[in-house]
């Protein structure tokens, strides 16, 4: 019972952190571009969200939402597009409670 009420402790201060972030979508970009771009050529294809993911489903999710331009992979481009991906803060905050559980530091100053 100790070890559930620790784990829900802990997940509600990582989302009280994400919470926190600074710079929003765009600070994600950080995030990214450290831990899923692993060849760091400022692209994200499928294998390399998969593997950050650990969960095909949710790479095919991503690129559906997110590859503006179907070309099989993510760039600043459809990032940044007025129509990009991650524009409601809770695509947000599940995006940034992801990075954090891999290992990114959320910008909250």
């Amino acid at each position: 019972m100790l070890i559930l009420l620790l784990l829900v402790i802990s997940q509600a201060l990582a989302l009280t952190k994400c919470h926190a972030l600074k710079g929003g979508r765009d600070a994600l970009l950080d995030c990214f571009a450290k831990l899923v771009d692993t060849n760091h050529d400022n692209s994200i294809v499928p294998s390399e969200t998969t593997a950050f993911f650990k969960n095909e489903g949710r790479t095919t999710i991503l690129f559906k939402m997110c590859d503006l331009n179907n070309d099989g992979k993510l760039t600043s481009a459809d990032w940044t597009a007025p129509n990009a991906c991650a524009t409601n803060q809770h695509s947000i905050f599940r995006t940034c409670y992801e990075c954090e559980r891999a290992g990114w530091t959320v910008p909250t100053n």
